[in-house]
């Protein structure tokens, strides 16, 4: 039987977790550059090069390829951590927007966090994310 539960978090911790999640999903592809987002580009770059030129991770891939989100070549882990970040953006987005997906206004809302998730996990289902109003 499996197992659900509930936490509650504020909007930044909310963002925090989606950022994460997409974070994590990019270093399982061997997108490595994403480390420039926590230091600085300097010290990125040797990183970079370290992890993914001298073949440290990833030793099959160029130094600017990456896996595909559908590769056999990732573990599942990082398409349960897309789902997660693509749920939160999309309920965010929604959260925000002053109509529902029933009423999407095109072109004013082509943006991609207002498209249905894709859901790439086979493993689990998307995250059922809800907002509870606190006064």
């Amino acid at each position: 039987m499996k197992k659900k539960f509930t936490i509650e978090v504020s909007e930044n911790q909310l963002l925090s977790i989606m950022r994460s999640c997409e974070f994590m999903a990019r270093l399982y592809m061997g997108q490595t550059e994403e480390l420039r987002n926590i230091k600085s580009e300097e010290a990125t770059n040797d990183i970079n090069d370290y992890l993914k030129i001298k073949k440290i991770t990833h030793p099959e891939l160029n130094a600017n390829s990456y896996y595909s989100i559908h590769s056999d070549k990732i573990p599942n882990e990082a398409r349960k951590l897309i789902d997660i970040h693509d749920s939160i953006r999309y309920f965010l987005a929604w959260d925000k927007a002053d109509n529902t997906p029933e009423t999407r206004r095109w072109p004013e809302q082509m943006q991609v966090y207002f498209d249905e998730v894709s859901h790439f996990d086979n493993e689990e289902e998307l995250p059922i994310i809800k907002k509870k109003e606190i006064e």
